[in-house]
């Protein structure tokens, strides 16, 4: 599967450069698309239909973007976030969204960065990872998925899994 990709984040352990990387999917041919000085490159969106990819840097307190291969960086949100962390992007609206563990909230904006809005900036403590789900394209059985928590137990090796469905319901 030479045609499938890895893209992956690194930062950290001493390591001076924020990086974003590619492989194939079974890790041949790494390479290194972006990396950046003092950087801490969390959050990370592909967007292969658009040829674009989107990252957060909670070093720098920004969000930018370039294309697939790395180039024409650009600061899409410079300054005005706090800690970003996750991120992830509505595919209906073309929305980017992210967490902010130092802004304590979770905003969004197009893609360019312009009209930056709130959606939870209360009651919320450390956000970290985004997913968004369009609940219009959601079966009941992924729903119910959703609604389970599982709770491993190292010591026993077993796995306890809650939910508010009666047991014969889950199928």
């Amino acid at each position: 599967t030479k045609n499938k990709k890895l893209y992956w984040t690194e930062f950290g352990d001493g390591a001076p450069y924020g990086k974003v990387s590619r492989a194939n999917y079974d890790g041949s041919q790494r390479e290194t698309l972006i990396s950046i000085f003092n950087a801490i490159i969390k959050g990370l969106i592909v967007d292969i239909e658009n040829n674009e990819m989107f990252w957060t840097d909670c070093g720098f307190n920004k969000i930018q973007k370039s294309d697939l291969n790395g180039n024409h960086i650009i600061d899409i949100i410079p300054n005005e976030v706090s800690s970003p962390n996750s991120m992830d992007i509505d595919r209906n609206t073309n929305e980017i969204i992210w967490s902010e563990i130092g802004g304590k909230k979770i905003s969004k904006s197009f893609k360019d960065g312009s009209n930056i809005k709130p959606v939870i900036n209360t009651d919320i403590n450390s956000p970290q990872d985004i997913v968004i789900y369009n609940l219009d394209l959601v079966s009941a059985k992924d729903l119910l998925a959703i609604t389970l928590h599982v709770y491993p137990n190292p010591a026993s090796k077993e796995i306890t899994i809650e939910t508010d469905l009666p047991i014969d319901e889950i199928k």
